[in-house]
């Protein structure tokens, strides 16, 4: 997908010329900024999902804030004494993002339950999960043995039935996604938490023509998972509040940074990330290299360079969430010929 923007034709300049115009981060400057954005993130979380009747959204939504929460700030961050709200988790989707999810959860002490329709990925998730853990720096064998310990690997949903919360982390189709959650509803419980973690699909539609769509919510890690802090926390209009205030603590409990964002297409990290990979997609259709695209973002300080991103995330996924976005937004949004070549050609990015 590609994102056009309308601007002036002399707004554009060559990419050396770009690189060159922007002043290079300062290191110390932008880890106090850091710092204090994530403690305030943290906060307007914990007040949003705290109010009864508060409208959630400290990004893409107006917060009124009428009480403090029970948070405290310091130098050190936000900590929050309860212990794990969900300490068995539901995983469904042995994939990239699920791998990499479930993870995540078994280092912080929880739990684990994951299952997936394919039995290849199943196969090979216990390789992955210890590849994963690795990257996470645990290098002593009988700590990562302990960790695995602690997951149940499944193909079958009602192997979830003890699980307190759910994460779904499939394939991003909204058809999938509905009929999966519609299925869920006959194997777990009542007062189960169901999250998604879609990038782009609105939660509402999700969540709609379910028994129970009170429970839904969305939770979206952000990749890699255990370098990145943030995770938007995206409930629906019917979300019922005490499910955004679990969801909220077990975020912070499990050490990421919650923010609280208005129910839309592509959400709000997603709505500024395909700017981003839709600019390096049109560079590399008029001849620039990804080298070089990924080399440009790199000296303006950007982490991970979007050729990079997409070969990690896999073309697939781009494209999914891309089509989100074009049917949300067509004026604004154009399909790229290069992803639809390399979709053609069954060239997905690293995954495949």
């Amino acid at each position: 997908m590609s994102v056009r923007m309308e601007v002036p034709d002399q707004t554009f300049f060559s990419l050396n010329r770009f690189v060159m115009d922007i002043p290079k981060p300062n290191p110390e400057k932008c880890f106090a900024y850091h710092e204090t954005l994530k403690a305030w993130c943290r906060a307007q979380a914990l007040a949003a999902a705290a109010l009864e009747g508060s409208e959630p959204g400290s990004i893409g939504n107006e917060l009124q804030v009428q009480k403090t929460p029970s948070v405290q700030l310091h130098e050190g961050g936000t900590h929050f004494n309860d212990a794990l709200l969900f300490p068995r988790i539901g995983i469904i989707g042995a994939g990239l993002m699920g791998t990499s999810i479930a993870a995540w959860h078994l280092k912080k002490g929880c739990r684990v339950v994951i299952t997936d329709s394919s039995t290849s990925a199943l196969h090979s998730v216990s390789d992955r999960l210890i590849d994963e853990l690795r990257e996470h720096g645990s290098t002593d064998l009988s700590k990562i043995d302990a960790m695995l310990a602690n997951v149940r690997i499944s193909g079958q949903l009602d192997d979830l039935v003890d699980c307190e919360c759910i994460l779904e982390s499939i394939v991003e189709d909204i058809p999938a996604k509905r009929q999966l959650f519609s299925n869920l509803e006959h194997y777990v419980r009542p007062e189960a938490i169901i999250l998604s973690n879609t990038s782009t699909i609105p939660i509402g539609r999700l969540a709609s023509g379910l028994k129970y769509p009170g429970r839904i919510c969305g939770l979206h890690f952000l990749h890699p998972v255990r370098c990145r802090d943030l995770v938007e926390v995206i409930p629906h209009p019917a979300t019922d509040t005490a499910v955004i205030g679990r969801v909220v603590k077990h975020a912070i409990g499990i050490g990421k940074l919650p923010v609280l964002v208005k129910d839309m297409p592509g959400f709000v990290v997603n709505r500024l990330l395909f700017p981003y990979l839709s600019e390096a997609l049109e560079l590399m259709a008029e001849g620039i290299s990804p080298e070089i695209i990924d080399r440009a973002a790199a000296e303006v300080g950007f982490d991970l360079g979007p050729v990079s991103i997409m070969d990690e995330i896999g073309l697939d996924t781009t494209w999914a969430a891309g089509r989100i976005l074009w049917d949300a937004f067509p004026k604004r949004v154009t399909p790229s010929p290069i992803l639809v070549t390399m979709l053609k050609h069954k060239r997905l990015g690293r995954k495949a």
